[in-house]
C-alpha cells in the first residue's frame, strides 16, 4: 500500500489504521522474545509516513539507502576511527574535522576556478599584471599555495 503510486484518504486511513494496529500489539513480540525492543529508524520512518506522503506526494521513489549511508559515513566510520573510550566527543572531533577538510578543499577549488577565469579574460596572465618578474616566477603564485586573500565570508 505504501508504494501506490497515487493515494487517497481511503488508503492512507487505511494506512494509519494498520501503524495503528501494529503498535497496539507489537508488545507481544517484546514479551515473547522475538525482539528486544523497536528503536530502530525504519521503524520510526513508519510513524511520518502518512503526514509525509499528505504534504510530499506518494513515496512510490523513497528508499532507506541515503540514510543509511550517511549512518556509515557519520557513526560508523566516526566510531572506527576513535580508540572506543569517550567515543562520543572523539567521533564529535573527527567529524568536524572531516567538515574542515571538505571546506578547505571547496575553498581551493573555488580559488582554483578564480584563478583560470582571471587568466582567460586576460590571455593566459593573472589580472592585475603586465609581465611577470624574474622574482615573482621564482616565488611562485600564492593562489597555488593557499596564501593571500582571506577566506571569502560565505565559507
Amino acid at each position: 500500500m505504501l508504494m501506490f503510486q497515487q493515494h487517497m484518504d481511503k488508503t492512507l486511513a487505511a494506512m494509519q489504521d494498520s501503524l495503528n494496529l501494529f503498535h497496539a500489539h507489537k508488545g507481544i513480540l517484546v514479551e515473547l522474545g522475538i525482539r528486544d525492543h523497536f528503536n530502530v529508524p525504519k521503524m520510526h520512518s513508519l510513524i511520518h509516513y502518512v503526514s509525509a506522503i499528505q504534504a510530499l506526494g506518494s513515496a512510490d521513489g523513497y528508499n532507506t539507502e541515503y540514510p543509511e549511508c550517511l549512518h556509515i559515513d557519520y557513526a560508523k566510520d566516526a566510531y572506527h576511527v576513535s580508540n572506543k573510550h569517550d567515543y562520543v566527543e572523539q567521533m564529535a572531533l573527527w567529524l568536524q574535522r572531516q567538515e574542515a577538510i571538505y571546506h578547505k578543499t571547496a575553498y581551493h577549488a573555488w580559488r582554483q576556478l578564480r584563478r583560470c577565469a582571471s587568466m582567460d579574460s586576460n590571455n593566459g596572465r593573472p589580472s592585475g599584471e603586465v609581465v611577470r618578474s624574474d622574482i615573482d616566477s621564482r616565488m611562485g603564485d600564492p593562489l597555488d599555495e593557499g596564501a593571500g586573500d582571506p577566506m571569502p565570508s560565505g565559507m
